[in-house]
């Protein structure tokens, strides 16, 4: 096996005529057509080289696909458009993010084991790669006229994990928020601090709960093709000074902030909610990675077509963690979380219409990037 044609699983594939003759035998077998019929699910038929032949029409109707014809010998990953099979040497299965896939490690394992194998999926889909989708998966043998096969299913849990990481964060954030809100209004009761100290604490909590609510809506939105963006004439400085001032205290004081001053402060056009929002995540996230005594940098730099900003920390990302960085609901950060970075890149890059990138080196920390202007086909994640 080449070892330049693959990270993970076999690159191997049947021949375009071998694929269609088995193909042929399994659209034929009754109990092939029978499981198409009934089982819930998108469900595929496989071969020992993960090629499909055979989907039923719920997997069809997901992919917008009229023939199944189309898709006899592709994988699965090539089926749906994930973003990690276009950038595999040989296809969905051969990528270094593929080692992280719940639907190639549940293959994998039960062609290897005979056993049926489960597991999550989370696929990064489109051009874009910003839309998302998230599977409960399952993997089954099946033999087939003597012939070796395999039974896989997908059942889209996206809602149920929607509706988890609204209850686990945004509920979590916001009762914690209106706690605080809480105690500042008993302390201003008993007098027991000064009004204007408590009024300043209250103002800022409900700010931070206004943002809370509208950066979700915004992102509810979005993953629904609804948000309306709305640009205005903005200056690089102001935008930086405003998501700083937002987000100053997080770490009660023990990180330190260091804003660069660019040399350039020509004004450009974006919508001020959504670039702020994108913006905080990553200056929120970098807080959070950061240890006492840390410092994190954020600056601006003047660009051809518009200004791209970056922040900076210490920290290095894992191998394992940086090739699904921006997948939905993927997080280092403890169970229903995953929100931010895959919110940065769907805001930054569908509707503000930058790219958003991320580079990782010891020695130099991680730098979480937007640039704002005309898109470019890199994609090694530099600027």
């Amino acid at each position: 096996m080449a070892r330049a044609q693959t990270h993970f699983a076999s690159w191997e594939r049947a021949s375009d005529a071998d694929v269609v003759v088995v193909a042929d035998s399994v659209a034929h077998d009754p109990t092939v057509r029978a499981m198409l019929d009934i089982v819930e699910g998108d469900l595929l038929i496989l071969d020992d080289h993960r090629q499909v032949l055979a989907a039923n029409q719920r997997f069809l109707d997901r992919i917008g696909c009229t023939d199944v014809n189309e898709i006899i010998g592709l994988r699965p990953g090539d089926c749906v458009n994930c973003v990690h099979a276009r950038e595999a040497p040989s296809g969905c299965g051969t990528g270094r993010a593929c080692r992280n896939c719940g639907a190639v490690l549940a293959i994998v394992a039960s062609q290897r084991s005979a056993w049926v194998t489960s597991g999550e999926c989370l696929m990064a889909l489109g051009e874009d790669g910003c839309d998302a989708a998230e599977f409960r998966v399952r993997s089954a043998p099946l033999t087939i006229a003597g012939r070796p096969l395999t039974a896989f299913v997908l059942q889209d849990i996206s809602a149920e994990k929607r509706r988890a990481v609204l209850e686990r964060v945004f509920l979590h954030d916001l009762a914690n928020s209106v706690g605080s809100v809480l105690g500042w209004g008993e302390l201003l009761a008993i007098d027991d601090v000064g009004s204007h100290d408590a009024a300043r604490q209250i103002v800022a909590l409900g700010q931070r709960m206004a943002r809370e609510i509208r950066g979700h809506a915004a992102l509810v939105a979005a993953e629904n093709g609804e948000l309306v963006v709305t640009p205005e004439p903005l200056r690089p400085r102001a935008v930086l000074s405003e998501v700083v001032a937002g987000v100053r205290g997080v770490r009660g004081g023990d990180v330190t902030i260091a804003v660069a001053d660019g040399a350039d402060d020509a004004p450009f056009e974006a919508d001020r909610e959504l670039l702020a929002r994108v913006l905080g995540n990553m200056l929120l996230n970098a807080l959070e990675a950061s240890h006492p005594g840390d410092v994190v940098r954020v600056w601006y730099e003047a660009g051809d077509d518009g200004p791209m900003f970056l922040v900076n920390n210490p920290g290095v990302v894992s191998e394992r963690v940086r090739h699904q960085i921006f997948t939905r609901s993927f997080t280092t950060k403890g169970r229903g979380r995953g929100l931010g970075t895959y919110g940065m890149k769907l805001l930054g890059e569908r509707y503000l219409g930058g790219r958003v990138g991320f580079r990782s080196e010891p020695g130099q920390g991680t730098t979480f990037w937007i640039a704002l202007g005309k898109r470019s086909d890199a994609a090694d994640g530099s600027p």
